[in-house]
């Protein structure tokens, strides 16, 4: 045997992932997902938070099968909407194919990266640190 049923027996806790349910980690383990906020939400929801910089992502309306996710951010007294695009092989980055991009294989991959490796957003590095409160 491979040890994994091994180790963890048969736990009536452990979690059974849902093929379908790809880029959605379970909603209350995203930090900062709001998927029913519009964009005009998504700023005023980042205003009420004290800090100069926060992050919420919110479901797409505009393009949901290519652009499932947007990242709204605060930077000081700016915001900054990107899309999170679903690549051809069905995983997740940060705006228009590039080259030797890092993809995600789940929103929640996605963010964890980037709460330590910064997104370059038009000249600015901004890390995933502060998700406003869901």
């Amino acid at each position: 045997s491979s040890g994994i049923n091994a180790e963890y027996g048969d736990d009536p806790y452990q979690l059974e992932e849902d093929p379908e349910d790809l880029y959605n980690d379970g909603e209350e383990e995203i930090p900062g997902y709001l998927p029913y906020l519009n964009r005009d939400q998504a700023v005023e929801k980042l205003k009420q938070d004290p800090r100069n910089e926060c992050y919420l992502i919110r479901d797409s309306t505009t393009n949901p099968e290519i652009t499932p996710h947007v990242i709204s951010l605060k930077l000081g007294s700016s915001y900054e909407h990107t899309r999170l695009n679903k690549r051809s092989n069905g995983r997740l980055a940060i705006g228009t194919v590039k080259p030797m991009e890092k993809t995600h294989s789940s929103l929640l991959d996605l963010i964890r990266y980037h709460q330590t490796t910064p997104m370059n957003l038009k000249g600015k590095s901004f890390v995933l640190r502060n998700a406003v409160r869901t």
